[in-house]
């Protein structure tokens, strides 16, 4: 598991890479998708896709982006 390369993991999910954050997301987090899927160290984190297909992070980043035009860097 240790060795794992993001194109192992873009082989093993390929609806991943064609995915718009594919690139960003990378496959997420390798321990919250063993959690998710025990048997499958190559297994999607399923809460990366909520996070960026959801609209997580651009919401996150916007939030960012008032607070530092505000002063609360």
């Amino acid at each position: 598991m240790v060795d794992l390369r993001v194109s192992d993991y873009m082989e093993h999910n390929p609806e991943c890479k064609t995915c718009e954050y594919g690139k960003y997301c990378a496959g997420g987090c390798r321990a919250v998708a063993v959690n998710q899927h025990p048997d499958d160290f190559l297994a999607k984190d399923l809460w990366s896709c909520e996070y960026f297909k959801g609209g997580w992070r651009d919401k996150k980043d916007a939030l960012l982006r008032e607070l530092a035009e505000k002063g609360y860097t």
